[in-house]
């Protein structure tokens, strides 16, 4: 398959103070970051939230490590426990962990 951007470096893209986009920052590493993801949701499958208001979200999420979205009929929060047949999701990755604060 033809990549147009196969030559491409990876660059930062600010948004805001503290926001930037990461592009192409994870391609080296796509084949075990998409493992490590089908390992989270083997435990914490993706979930459709609904959101207070009774809408359904149009994105699935899954949850793992200390803390996860969830919500209720009065918000959008991020509580210690995460409603899951298991009363905890899974533990992160120490892979994300280490792809989440390694610099750019």
């Amino acid at each position: 398959m033809l990549d147009l951007f196969a030559d491409a470096e990876p660059w930062q893209e600010p948004l805001a103070p503290g926001a930037v986009i990461l592009r192409r920052f994870a391609t080296s590493r796509a084949a075990a970051l998409l493992a490590g993801i089908d390992e989270v949701t083997a435990v914490s499958p993706f979930r459709h939230m609904v959101t207070p208001g009774g809408y359904t979200m149009s994105v699935a999420m899954a949850n793992c490590g200390e803390l996860g979205w969830a919500t209720n009929e009065r918000a959008i929060f991020m509580p210690r426990t995460i409603p899951l047949p298991a009363s905890r999701g899974p533990r992160c990755l120490l892979f994300f962990r280490r792809s989440a604060t390694r610099p750019p």
